[in-house]
């Protein structure tokens, strides 16, 4: 009997996440305190070094608001490091993606541990929030319902039958204005 069929597989996976989704309601995503970038020595921001640290309310606004790919880092089977996008929603400070079937679904399933980033551009300032947790493959269909995943518009051109939810564990963001590009 396939492990997807068992039984006993359902109940463990359902145990897990429980003990998983218990983990991130008791640490209430790691905190970073809030600041205006780095400070001088006379305790200002200094302004040579215009990073701006957000707070975790500023990142999960920020990423909630965001439109376009996530791009989601992780182990791959081979042991190296492996980085790629995919679409996403935000519910409930959770992230759901979709994808197909393929090397970021077997990878997680032996070493869930993510980081998934989300970066934008409003104006001259560029931002960018990385969240760090576990990932699992949602499996059952009141769990991918709820996650409003299925509303997503898949970016690729394949079935995206694969729904992935990331419980993130810490949250850090930066803000920044660009340098403006000298055209030569």
């Amino acid at each position: 009997m396939s492990p997807r069929h068992n039984p006993l597989h359902h109940a463990l996976t359902a145990t897990a996440v429980a003990a998983l989704e218990r983990q991130v309601e008791l640490m209430n995503v790691h905190r970073h305190p809030a600041s205006t970038g780095p400070i001088a020595d006379d305790g200002l921001r200094d302004p040579a070094m215009p990073i701006e640290h957000l707070s975790d309310e500023q990142c999960w606004e920020l990423a909630t608001a965001a439109h376009g790919p996530g791009r989601l880092g992780f182990i791959a089977p081979d042991g190296a490091p492996d980085v790629v996008p995919l679409d996403f929603t935000i519910t409930n400070r959770q992230i759901y993606c979709r994808t197909s079937p393929g090397t970021k679904a077997t990878a997680i399933t032996d070493n869930p541990q993510v980081a998934f980033e989300i970066d934008g551009v409003a104006g001259a300032q560029r931002w960018s929030v990385v969240f760090r947790g576990v990932a699992w493959r949602m499996e059952e269909r009141a769990e991918i319902d709820q996650s409003r995943v299925t509303d997503l518009t898949p970016s690729l051109p394949v079935p995206t039958h694969v729904f992935l939810r990331i419980a993130p564990l810490r949250v850090t963001g930066r803000r920044f204005t660009a340098v403006p590009r000298s055209h030569a």
